[in-house]
């Protein structure tokens, strides 16, 4: 696929600007392991105090783990900043490795960390209890790619615990195992999980 001009001018290459292509009829992603499901979700929120949103260790009525409460909590400004902009939501197309993910991602589609923290509030606040939603429940995996200042990137999945009737949040540094802190051994994401990113 040849290069195409954005507004500012700048060459980019179909893979950076996530270029769809017709498949029978249907707009789908270039790409190998990642399937179009919504684009241009619209997402805008107002800044909000870190304290609102975090009481004892909840969000809402939702149990945090440690790691998520001591990597992300403690690394979140006291106000954080609204967003403005849209989602794209994705599915894996086979059972992949977060390296095999991360390639059909550009830098400018992960999430900062104030702009995950806004969006995945907005989006359980919509389906706290597992109503519909853009949320998987019925233990599917949502992942969240997200830049920290100095652990990098990291992967954070959104699953709903149906015999607990609640949201968990969780997440573990990349490597090339599932998420080590929730005890699932060396496999990766399944086929069928969603994986968000901005537009």
């Amino acid at each position: 696929m040849g290069d195409v001009s954005s507004k500012d001018g700048v060459k980019k290459s179909g893979k950076d600007l996530g270029v769809h292509k017709m498949v029978d009829g249907r707009k789908k992603l270039s790409l190998k392991y990642l399937e179009l499901i919504a684009d241009n979700i619209a997402i805008k929120t107002v800044a909000v105090s870190k304290d609102s949103l975090f009481k004892n260790g909840h969000v809402g009525f939702r149990p945090i783990w440690d790691d998520f409460r001591n990597q992300i909590l403690k690394a979140i400004p006291g106000l954080i900043p609204g967003f403005n902009g849209f989602l794209r939501k994705t599915r894996l197309t086979e059972s992949v490795f977060d390296p095999t993910i991360l390639g059909e991602l550009n830098k400018s589609q992960l999430f900062t960390l104030s702009e995950f923290m806004a969006i995945i509030y907005w989006l359980l606040s919509r389906q706290p209890n597992s109503e519909d939603g853009q949320l998987l429940d019925k233990y599917q995996s949502n992942l969240f790619y997200v830049k920290l200042k100095r652990a990098g990137v990291i992967v954070v999945n959104v699953s709903w615990i149906s015999e607990h009737r609640y949201w968990l949040l969780a997440n573990c540094d990349l490597v090339t195992s599932r998420q080590l802190c929730m005890c699932f051994g060396a496999a990766p994401w399944t086929k069928g999980d969603c994986v968000f990113s901005r537009s």
